[in-house]
């Protein structure tokens, strides 16, 4: 008898819960436009002849969205203890993105980035006792560290990019 007052009282809060204070994949394009992605189909390539070191910390390169001819920019940066920064955005866009300031800007120095070598299909950076090799079609990070494989960035090939779209336009 007890089981069944604790599952009535249980049943009776699980269905006071309103649906509607709760987002669906409906109600966000970002969602709806990639519900259906599938590993492997990702559509971001390297341009390799557009490879190149901007600093003595920084290496950039263009990446392409071949389903729409969106152009993005690679940028990786060396930060001190072994840390690698990868940032892929717009790269010529009518409205500026959100990019937050570091909580630590003071603290952060950048450290050396060598652009080792690059050939056909791909171009490795070197920092300290790491590595990172980006492989271009499709585009793909690779992070060793002392040697050993640590980090694989688009590895499925799952990666999206929503690039700016005015108000209205799909």
């Amino acid at each position: 008898m007890l089981r069944l007052v604790v599952l009535f009282v249980v049943l009776g809060h699980v269905s006071l819960v309103d649906r509607s204070n709760f987002k669906s994949c409906n109600d966000s394009g970002f969602c709806k436009r990639n519900r259906n992605t599938k590993p492997g189909e990702s559509p971001y390539n390297v341009e390799l002849s557009t490879v190149k070191s901007t600093s003595s910390s920084r290496v950039e390169a263009d990446v392409i969205n071949s389903k729409n001819g969106v152009a993005l920019r690679l940028e990786l940066v060396a930060l001190e203890e072994g840390v690698l920064r990868m940032r892929l955005n717009e790269k010529e866009s009518a409205v500026a993105r959100f990019e937050p300031k570091e909580a630590l800007l003071d603290t952060i120095k950048e450290s050396d980035l060598h652009l080792e070598n690059k050939d056909d299909s791909s171009f490795t950076v070197t920092f300290g006792k790491h590595r990172a090799i980006v492989r271009a079609s499709p585009l793909v990070v690779e992070v060793y560290s002392n040697g050993q494989l640590v980090l694989v960035a688009n590895a499925r090939g799952l990666l999206r990019f929503e690039h700016y779209r005015p108000r209205g336009s799909s």
